[in-house]
């Protein structure tokens, strides 16, 4: 499988960052790096990754509040969040403020891996940034929001799961109540 991927990872701890970024160019990954929040926020908007390794608990601007940032200012690619946060409480936080998925620190190295390789497959075969338009609503799977004439409109995990299967099993979403 081609993997011109590019991963930016944003992590603070230097000996964790390295450990990452050489394994996942030993995968053939493209990797950026960035050990702050702040730069990170930069180099999100400016190279715009396909994934985003984002340390949650980061002095100065935290993960969180980065993620919600480059959400707001349109950036639909897949965000990971790496944290030693395990809860089920800063699982949900993490999927509120626009994170795609979760990883809980410490992490086996083959299970980021893993991860990783079956969301590549996603990114590999899609032509254009996942939106499903249809009448008056458009679908965002990535960032879990629907926008139906307009508004917006924040869907749960499950809802917008919901949505991805009705769409690949009826080629359109469902017309929704109200």
């Amino acid at each position: 499988m081609s993997k011109e991927v590019k991963i930016l990872i944003v992590e603070d701890d230097e000996n964790l960052r390295f450990l990452v970024a050489h394994r996942l160019k030993t995968e053939g990954y493209n990797v950026l790096e960035a050990n702050d929040g702040e730069s990170g926020e930069r180099m999100i908007i400016s190279d715009q990754p396909d994934i985003v390794l984002l340390d949650w608990m980061m002095p100065g601007k935290q993960g969180a509040e980065v993620c919600e940032n480059v959400r707001k200012q349109g950036f639909e690619n897949l965000i990971i969040m790496m944290t030693a946060k395990a809860q089920d409480v800063d699982k949900i936080d993490a999927y509120n403020f626009g994170a795609s998925d979760y990883i809980t620190k410490p992490f086996n190295m083959d299970v980021l891996v893993a991860m990783l390789e079956s969301k590549v497959k996603f990114i590999v075969n899609k032509d254009t940034a996942e939106i499903h338009r249809f009448g008056n609503m458009e679908h965002h799977p990535n960032i879990h929001t629907l926008f139906r004439d307009g508004k917006k409109i924040e869907l749960t995990i499950l809802e917008n799961r919901i949505l991805l299967v009705k769409t690949v099993i009826s080629g359109k979403i469902p017309t929704l109540p109200g």
